[in-house]
């Protein structure tokens, strides 16, 4: 539908008869797809901080303590139905909390050095001339300080490492913590919920529709 507003009035014989302009469609068009971006930002947003909360959320098991601050937030909306408890993963073997505390490295789980999380972002890209947003991890190395048993550094990707996290390895003795699936599922439920409407839809149409206005 077309947007109508008044712009103003004119005199016919004795009466005012107000004056209204429809915008140009391509205006509209225009604005809808500002709307949508905008609201795909704002989820890929809330998911970066989703993760981070759960993970941040975490009490260290002693003698471990937490070390790495978080990384900074980004501008998001307040979301009090999404779950910010810690996330239900597998404890920390005994050597391996001893072995963080020793190193003064962070005790909770996945943190450490703080590094495979500081690596997510939100990816601005741009698919057949519209542009989406996406969370993801950093294109890079992971800068970790555990050395492997051959004294070597862990020389993969941070998306590489995540995965051996999320999903585990047998052969390096780690167990499986999911940590993108629950929260991923927790934005869908999110998604589905009426807050959702009001606090993302909303403020994304507003910013779409203020070129129009």
């Amino acid at each position: 539908m077309a947007r109508v507003r008044k712009v103003g009035t004119i005199k016919v014989g004795a009466r005012k008869m107000p004056v209204r302009r429809v915008s140009p469609i391509t205006s509209i068009v225009k604005a809808t797809i500002e709307a949508t971006t905008t609201q795909n930002r704002i989820i890929a947003e809330e998911l970066r901080e989703m993760v981070l909360d759960r993970l941040w959320a975490a009490t260290p098991p002693p003698p471990g303590k937490a070390v790495v601050p978080r990384p900074k937030r980004m501008r998001r909306v307040d979301i009090p139905t999404a779950d910010r408890e810690p996330l239900e993963q597998e404890p920390l073997r005994a050597n391996t909390v001893k072995r963080k505390a020793k190193a003064n490295l962070d005790g909770r789980k996945l943190i450490e050095t703080g590094d495979l999380m500081r690596g997510i972002e939100v990816f601005r890209g741009v698919q057949a001339g519209l542009p989406y947003y996406m969370t993801r991890f950093e294109l890079r190395a992971h800068e970790g300080s555990r050395e492997t048993r051959g004294g070597k550094r862990f020389a993969g990707t941070l998306n590489q490492l995540m995965r051996i996290h999320e999903f585990g390895s047998a052969a390096a003795k780690i167990p499986p913590r999911p940590t993108w699936r629950p929260v991923v599922q927790d934005m869908l439920d999110w998604l589905r919920s009426r807050k959702f409407k009001k606090s993302i839809k909303a403020e994304s149409l507003r910013s779409g529709l203020r070129r129009i206005r």
